[in-house]
């Protein structure tokens, strides 16, 4: 659905999930003709949705949540925390580890497990089913670009072990919250950890000396235009938490360092 997300992206991928009973993933679009399209088609089809799941709050993801679910008259769904965030109400809590089946029809079901995966956002989901494992990762993982973490909601500790977690599941098929689905999850998934450890080890390399936030963006992303510079530094703040966290960078007076050694 076309959305007011950022760029590469012009879209925000909603899912549904089932047959005659479904579930609506992250209806992101504020745009009413995109709307429209949606009610036109379950209106076609004859499925009826029985809820709206979210795996975060950002507005890309959301923002045609309330529309839809008065069209529909069903209830939202989001973990605890992204409930805490959302400007609206959200009917349910999703717990980790908390598994739905739906009924394909012909005796076939599907079995999605919600994966609380912060990091991205705190009350962050993933759901995966687990017979065909088919992976939905929001924006933990787009096939576009590289993901944003942006503190304070985003933590670069919890998204590396989610990142992790992920892909440890051997999935078959990703299906992103921005972007064509994945063919090669696990690859895909690595690549992401790898770039950022990368990233990391350059942050590291450029605090040899004290450097500001926006310093270190200038020197480890020199090669890429200045327009990108302030969601940089929203990654590099990140890196220098968990840096910082880690013992391996230390904080003077607004400036980054590496620790001394013991």
């Amino acid at each position: 659905m076309k959305s007011f997300t950022l760029p590469p992206a012009t879209h925000t991928n909603a899912f549904l999930l089932g047959s005659r009973e479904l579930l609506l993933i992250d209806p992101g679009s504020p745009i009413q003709q995109e709307q429209d399209k949606l009610l036109a088609y379950l209106q076609q089809s004859g499925s009826r949705v029985h809820e709206i799941w979210l795996t975060h709050q950002h507005p890309d993801h959301v923002d045609g949540v309330e529309r839809l679910r008065g069209e529909l008259g069903v209830p939202v769904a989001a973990h605890r925390l992204t409930a805490d965030a959302c400007e609206f109400a959200v009917d349910r809590f999703i717990e980790d580890g908390e598994e739905t089946t739906l009924n394909l029809g012909d005796g076939v079901r599907a079995h999605w497990v919600a994966l609380h995966t912060p990091g991205h956002a705190a009350g962050h989901l993933c759901f995966f089913e687990r017979e065909r494992k088919f992976l939905l990762t929001g924006d933990n993982v787009v096939s576009l670009s590289t993901v944003f973490i942006a503190p304070p909601e985003g933590n670069m500790i919890q998204y590396l072990q989610s990142l992790e977690r992920l892909a440890e599941l051997d999935a078959s098929f990703l299906f992103p919250g921005h972007g064509p689905p994945v063919a090669t999850p696990t690859k895909k998934i690595r690549e992401y950890i790898d770039h950022r450890l990368a990233r990391e080890a350059a942050i590291l390399a450029a605090i040899d000396q004290p450097l500001e936030p926006i310093e270190i963006v200038r020197a480890v992303y020199a090669s890429e235009p200045e327009a990108v510079y302030p969601l940089a530094e929203l990654n590099v703040r990140a890196h220098l938490e968990k840096l910082v966290a880690e013992g391996s960078a230390r904080e003077e007076n607004g400036r980054f360092l590496t620790s001394s050694p013991p």
